[in-house]
């Protein structure tokens, strides 16, 4: 597979299936640290990673854990995809799961992320 082509912020990918993204962006996009896989390409300002896919800005943790796990069974805003590891830039698809934002709140509590002592 050849290197996507396009205009964004990083860089954009037509004519692909969403498997098809997710493999070569493990693939070509990605670095080992332990057992993350972390994202080269762009990152947006808070630390995830950004791709353009079918003519949209996709959170790219969001696209991995739609093909690893489905579709979201937690409709609207509410859907959170979370990191077990607690890395941003992680893409690996047994890190990432769904949940709500009660959820990831809690697990960012867990890790030591969120705001200790909010209520």
């Amino acid at each position: 597979m050849s290197k996507p082509k396009g205009r964004s912020r990083g860089w954009s990918v037509k004519r692909m299936s969403l498997g098809e993204l997710v493999a070569w962006c493990l693939a070509n996009r990605t670095e080992e640290a332990g057992e993350c896989l972390l994202f080269t390409g762009h990152v947006g300002n808070n630390g995830y990673p950004r791709v353009t896919w079918n003519g949209k800005d996709h959170a790219l943790h969001r696209l991995v854990c739609e093909h690893t796990h489905g579709t979201t069974l937690f409709r609207g805003h509410q859907s959170h995809a979370m990191h077990q590891c607690g890395n941003r830039r992680c893409i690996n698809p047994q890190h990432v799961r769904w949940g709500d934002a009660r959820m990831n709140y809690q697990d960012g509590l867990r890790m030591r992320r969120g705001r200790l002592g909010a209520g």
